[in-house]
């Protein structure tokens, strides 16, 4: 297949973009277990999740101040690794963030915008979520949107 140029991917996204949101309320549904993020046995389950999914590339965990408290976890050809390259940065100018503070929604999902990582377009993905001693924590997923547009 033709590598599909920005312009036409961001043209698919808006056509489906609702069918989009749906399958990332389901990814980030599945991942709203805050304890995923401290247990490295859970790695089986980042795993299934870049299988099912190839278009996902990085997941991580925030506080409630937008302070990343987990390490990256990358997928790159389907392959899980831990980096803790992100651990105690500072998120919270990110869209991901703020957009989600400042909305009472659960979840928000960026506009589609050029990866930092070089990765060409991207969306990000974040849910809230309450860990076991009742703390408020968001989840984040990136995900390579010329990827998901193909998936489809």
């Amino acid at each position: 297949m033709a590598a599909m140029s920005f312009l036409s991917v961001i043209e698919r996204y808006h056509e489906h973009e609702s069918v989009i949101h749906e399958l990332l309320d389901s990814i980030l549904l599945g991942l709203s277990d805050a304890t995923l993020f401290q247990n490295g046995l859970s790695d089986k389950v980042f795993s299934e999740l870049a299988k099912s999914y190839p278009f996902v590339q990085l997941l991580y965990l925030l506080d409630q101040d937008g302070v990343q408290i987990s390490d990256d976890i990358l997928v790159l050809n389907q392959k899980v690794n831990r980096e803790k390259y992100g651990l105690n940065t500072d998120r919270s100018h990110r869209p991901y963030f703020t957009g989600l503070i400042h909305q009472q929604d659960k979840r928000y999902i960026t506009s589609p915008y050029l990866s930092n990582t070089g990765a060409g377009l991207c969306i990000s993905a974040s849910r809230r979520l309450i860990n076991s001693v009742g703390d408020t924590q968001i989840v984040v997923i990136d995900i390579n949107l010329t990827q998901l547009i193909e998936f489809m």
